[in-house]
């Protein structure tokens, strides 16, 4: 009933909340600890146009929508060079992806998940891509860390938007880059645009 209710957008207590998501998320890990899903978003598909060309590795095809989903949230700015933090990795395709194709200096993954942290640590070894657990609420890192922070459908579980926006401009070096998408209830579209 609770994860229902949590599903549905209906109000929760932050820590209620908080226990929630990551019981289920924790659940869904350990359940499905198998290498081919390694994506946790709904995607992105162009509507009425075609996506923009996206040439992908063979072993990514499956995977094409959810990955169009950050190509499409990360658009023309190029990584080469920038530390880059996902918050909210799952199952860390994400992370592996723009490791992989958009190349920053390095990737860093951060999940409230301790079982996604240690399936992405087993699926996605690779140089400069690094995946820890952490709370959106109080990320585990110093003031001005990264140069870009990534967060695709994932906020909608956390307790409070503020308090993690204000962990995104604390981790963010001046200038820094914050690609953000997610899901709400219309009548809540209001407040988190301000």
């Amino acid at each position: 009933m609770l994860q229902t209710a949590a599903a549905f957008g209906f109000r929760l207590a932050p820590s209620l909340k908080r226990n929630l998501w990551r019981s289920w998320y924790q659940d869904l890990a350990r359940r499905f600890d198998f290498g081919d899903w390694v994506f946790m978003n709904y995607g992105f598909a162009a509507a009425g146009a075609a996506a923009r060309p996206l040439h992908l590795e063979p072993e990514d095809e499956r995977d094409r929508y959810c990955i169009q989903l950050y190509d499409h949230l990360l658009g023309d700015t190029d990584l080469r060079g920038l530390d880059v933090l996902e918050v909210g990795s799952g199952r860390g395709g994400g992370g592996s992806f723009i490791s992989r194709y958009r190349r920053p200096r390095s990737m860093t993954g951060v999940d409230l998940s301790s079982a996604n942290i240690a399936f992405s640590r087993r699926r996605h070894a690779l140089p400069g891509l690094r995946f820890m657990p952490g709370d959106a609420e109080s990320l585990p890192f110093a003031a001005n860390a990264f140069d870009a922070v990534v967060n695709v459908e994932s906020s909608h579980c956390y307790p409070s938007m503020a308090r993690f926006l204000a962990e995104v401009r604390r981790v963010l070096r001046p200038h820094g880059y914050f690609f953000f998408a997610d899901l709400r209830r219309k009548d809540d579209v209001a407040m988190l645009r301000q």
